[in-house]
């Protein structure tokens, strides 16, 4: 299972629901298999439809066990659970051998269907918990499905795809774009266009374009198996990679993906690898003119070559990006992470590497009037020839940042966190380390600190920042290819030291997780990834 799949199960304790009596076994469900002593917890060994995936409003949800569970102990919560027949219990017949033989599992399946109809929505939770008839608790099972009206089936040629086809599961189409046309033609709202592995190529600077465009409504999930059983993104690579080597321009670079004006966080982009193009300009995706779609569990390259490349580009538009590994790509003089201008986007929860410009490279910049919320990501300003920026604010709009971890791998002149305005950032228990000539700067009231206690006393909204070697599992920098993911693994590690484990801000009236999945504690850990040790 892909990280951005992964979830923390933490053991909870309930009421037990029936005492078993030794001699009355079976009126309790025992099955050879189990006995009053055993005290190993169940565990799931399958979920339909995968966690993350998607399904219609009366689709039902089966769930696997390892042994025999107890049919008068299951508690369903989350968005979901209210809106379910609360799950039934039945015995699955497993293969017992190359013989041909079989055995039945009694109530090892758990099916769990709606009342009348799921509610329609992105992220909608569902949270299991259950015992097995010993009366050990599954450790707590939290899972998300996407919910829509209906879905289009897409795949590649080779995998049977045609944009001839009708775009169901046994007939799938060839192109994204023509998935979404059929969404929006059979009126699905909202809809999903289901993408299976493989590389889909796009041209965003020919003459007719293919590129990706978004329209309200319909979300694009990549990391779907051939025939559609599994989703797993970080098995089944599904990559969108623009092949432009077009000029364009800042206003209108080359982009795999495109989100202009109407579109909401209800659309979504996930479980994709996106690859920008050549040219001038390029990047993963361009968001503009009052777009505001939900970009989450993607892997996200800006171009290479040209003038500048970015992971993404957004102008004058406030999307949601969660849970994304970005990279800046390889501009011909600099490169983004994430460029935002006459924007507001929350980047929450995101590896950042800001790329390998020639000359500079930035993990995200906010430029002319931009207002950013930037919370709980790993950010590495790049490795730019000439200078590098973790986070770069040179406008005078206030931008939030909490809980990150920002350092750099640039050899010139580097830099945690830049300010080029009248410092009115909220700079609040991030860990600044390894930042080369400067914890932070503000050039307009020439501030050069590299003493965090000078931060620290900056201003009545900055305080609670440390700098300290986060430890990361593997802290190499990226190596920005396609299709592969980082070669680093930023995830904290057993010797992470406690202020950055804890060193984090509680805000989960604003969100729960960290980049897996894994439900955040308190206190909260800096960076991308939640740390409890």
């Amino acid at each position: 299972m892909s990280r951005g799949f992964r979830r923390k199960r933490i053991i909870s304790a309930y009421p037990v629901a029936v005492l078993c009596i030794s001699g009355l076994l079976a009126a309790c469900g025992i099955s050879h298999n189990n006995s009053i002593s055993d005290t190993t917890p169940p565990s799931v060994t399958k979920t339909t439809p995968d966690s993350g995936g998607v399904m219609t409003p009366g689709g039902s949800i089966v769930i696997t066990f390892d042994e025999t569970m107890n049919s008068l102990y299951t508690v369903l919560g989350g968005d979901m659970g209210p809106e379910s027949d609360r799950g039934s219990l039945s015995s699955s017949t497993k293969s017992a051998s190359a013989s041909g033989i079989h055995s039945e599992a009694s109530n090892d399946t758990l099916t769990i269907r709606p009342k009348t109809t799921w509610t329609t929505g992105n992220n909608r939770s569902l949270i299991v918990n259950a015992k097995d008839v010993s009366g050990n608790p599954l450790p707590t099972l939290t899972l998300s499905f996407n919910i829509v009206e209906g879905i289009v089936y897409v795949s590649t040629a080779i995998n049977g795809g045609n944009d001839l086809n009708a775009g169901t599961i046994d007939s799938p189409k060839a192109t994204i774009p023509a998935g979404i046309t059929e969404a929006d033609n059979q009126g699905y709202s909202p809809g999903a266009v289901v993408v299976s592995e493989g590389t889909y190529s796009v041209d965003s600077g020919a003459g007719s374009a293919t590129h990706v465009v978004l329209t309200e409504g319909t979300s694009i999930y990549g990391g779907y198996s051939a025939d559609f059983s599994q989703r797993d993104p970080g098995a089944n690579v599904t990559t969108i990679q623009d092949m432009s080597t077009a000029a364009g321009s800042f206003a209108l670079p080359n982009r795999a993906i495109d989100a202009g004006t109407g579109i909401t966080s209800a659309t979504a982009v996930d479980g994709f690898t996106i690859q920008g193009g050549g040219g001038d300009y390029s990047s993963a995706i361009f968001n503009h003119d009052g777009a505001a779609p939900t970009i989450q569990n993607n892997s996200l390259h800006g171009g290479s070559g040209g003038t500048r490349s970015s992971g993404i580009l957004n102008i004058a538009s406030s999307p949601s990006v969660q849970n994304n590994s970005i990279d800046g790509g390889n501009g011909g003089t600099d490169s983004f992470g994430i460029y935002n201008t006459n924007s507001s986007p929350s980047v929450r929860n995101n590896t950042i590497n800001g790329g390998a410009g020639i000359q500079s490279s930035v993990g995200v910049l906010n430029d002319s009037a931009s207002s950013s919320t930037i919370q709980n990501n790993t950010i590495d300003g790049g490795s730019g020839l000439a200078s590098s920026y973790g986070i770069s604010d040179t406008d005078s709009s206030p931008a939030t940042i909490q809980n990150n971890i920002v350092f750099n791998s640039g050899s010139g002149t580097t830099v945690c966190i830049n300010e080029s305005d009248n410092g009115t950032d909220t700079i609040q228990n991030n860990d600044l380390f390894d930042c080369g000539d400067y914890l932070y700067v503000n050039t307009l009231s020439s501030q050069f600190f590299t003493d965090i206690s000078d931060l620290n006393t900056m201003q009545p909204q900055a305080g609670g920042n440390i700098s300290m070697n986060a430890v990361f599992v593997d802290a190499d920098g990226p190596d920005n290819n396609i299709n592969t993911m980082a070669d680093n693994d930023w995830h904290l590690s057993s010797s992470s030291p406690a202020g950055v484990t804890q060193g984090g801000l509680d805000l989960s009236a604003d969100f729960t997780t960290d980049k897996d999945g894994v439900t955040r504690t308190v206190p909260w850990s800096m960076g991308a990834y939640e740390q409890d040790n």
